[in-house]
């Protein structure tokens, strides 16, 4: 499932690069991309709900779906940044997204095996729940950091 992750990382990064590109090179015609979900600049609840849609958008099929959803953050981010309203620090918002990613790959991965009869859903349980609370963690210390920034 690392392979998928590392999917997921490309995604990301190529989504990012993609709009950002486009974006300076033609800001007459930029691209806004609005997420599936409602996402206001500077708002404690809407990184709270871009959180939660990475974990539960990535863990749809067994953890397949999360090079999509890592998509859909990368162009989030990119076509707000690049037309001047999300500020420098709000980018590190993406890595408590990543962790949230990862975590929903390893509980999809155990809930195959589950699935399939091979393995338990609770065999990753552990490992999965650990990087699910270290990104909410960090969700919560970008919040209140975000306030001195």
């Amino acid at each position: 499932m690392n392979k998928l992750f590392a999917a997921s990382v490309a995604a990301l990064l190529l989504s990012f690069a993609g709009v950002w590109y486009w974006n300076a090179s033609n800001p007459a015609s930029a691209v806004f991309f609005e997420p599936p979900y409602n996402y206001e600049i500077g708002d404690a609840l809407s990184s709270f709900t871009a959180f939660a849609f990475s974990f539960v958008f990535s863990i749809l099929f067994f953890g397949y779906s999360a090079p999509l959803a890592m998509l859909i953050e990368g162009a989030k981010f990119a076509s707000l940044y690049t037309r001047g309203g999300l500020p420098w620090f709000d980018l590190l918002f993406v890595v408590p997204d990543l962790l949230a990613c990862y975590s929903a790959i390893l509980l999809g991965a155990n809930a195959w095996e589950d699935f399939k009869g091979t393995g338990s859903l609770f065999k990753g349980w552990r490992e999965a729940f650990k990087y699910f609370i270290v990104a909410a963690a960090l969700l919560g210390a970008l919040l209140v950091a975000r306030g001195f920034f």
